[in-house]
């Protein structure tokens, strides 16, 4: 990726070769749409020239609201997708505070800031936000506590005047979630759980690191949706109504041990 991107880079090397910071804002796949690039790295928003590669906007014009340490689960996708003249963005934004202020015992870690993203979208010739899913636009919402308790780390598929999108939250465990929006105004048109599974825990319960679904793939009428929580599953595009749904065979995951040396 070029440095002329302008995002944000890093400088120490790990085993493989690319600077630490780099393994966690990159890759970003770009998507085309009129001669244009949109692409995003989970902060920030850009379009750029197909054809010069000049800076068209960035989206927010001030640099990133957040803190944000870059993804925490190497199987995060910052992509984007297009529909008509918009630009769909999963763009992080600042999280809930913890309930408690006790981050740490004994140095050690027990909340880690996990990213929550939400929906963006950008008119894709101005970068003007044409709706978003921050917590201050959709108050009076009927779907505001489902969108504001749940995270977006996977970019939506556009098709018709819909998205569909894989969404995560985590209440003890993780609830995995396939939705369907009206890609105009981003009302929520259907919403269906599909599993309920776990992953990586702290000695405290906590998360590591966030979830990172497939991204949706279709036939013209079912989705296809991998939850990289143990099952994928096909669903009705029109409906939200579960065709079938299949376990897989997971890596097991480790158990948390907290070690100390006695001399």
């Amino acid at each position: 990726v070029p440095r002329s991107l302008d995002f944000q880079q890093g400088d120490r090397p790990t085993s493989g070769g690319w600077p630490e910071r780099l393994e966690r804002w990159f890759p970003v796949p770009p998507v085309l749409g009129g001669g244009k690039l949109g692409f995003h790295n989970g902060n920030l928003g850009q379009a750029r020239d197909a054809y010069t590669g000049a800076l068209l906007w960035q989206y927010p014009e001030r640099g990133p609201p957040t803190g944000n340490r870059g993804r925490t689960n190497f199987g995060t996708v910052y992509g984007a997708s297009i529909g008509g003249q918009a630009v769909y963005l999963n763009l992080e934004v600042p999280g809930r505070p913890p309930r408690t202020n006790n981050l740490t015992y004994q140095n050690q870690p027990i909340i880690y800031p996990i990213p929550e993203r939400r929906l963006f979208a950008l008119d894709l010739s101005t970068g003007e936000r044409l709706w978003s899913h921050e917590p201050s636009r959709i108050r009076d919402w009927p779907e505001a506590e489902f969108l504001s308790t749940t995270t977006v780390d996977t970019p939506p598929l556009a098709i018709g005047d819909l998205l569909y999108v894989p969404m995560t939250r985590f209440e003890g465990r993780y609830h995995a979630f396939l939705c369907a929006f009206d890609r105009h105004t981003g009302r929520l048109r259907w919403k269906r759980r599909l599993c309920i599974a776990q992953m990586e825990v702290n000695l405290f319960g906590r998360p590591v690191k966030e979830a990172a679904p497939s991204a949706v793939s279709s036939d013209g009428r079912n989705l296809f949706v991998c939850t990289n929580l143990g099952v994928v599953a096909c669903v009705d595009g029109w409906t939200g109504l579960i065709r079938w749904i299949r376990g897989y065979p997971q890596v097991e995951i480790p158990f948390s041990r907290l070690w100390y040396r006695v001399d």
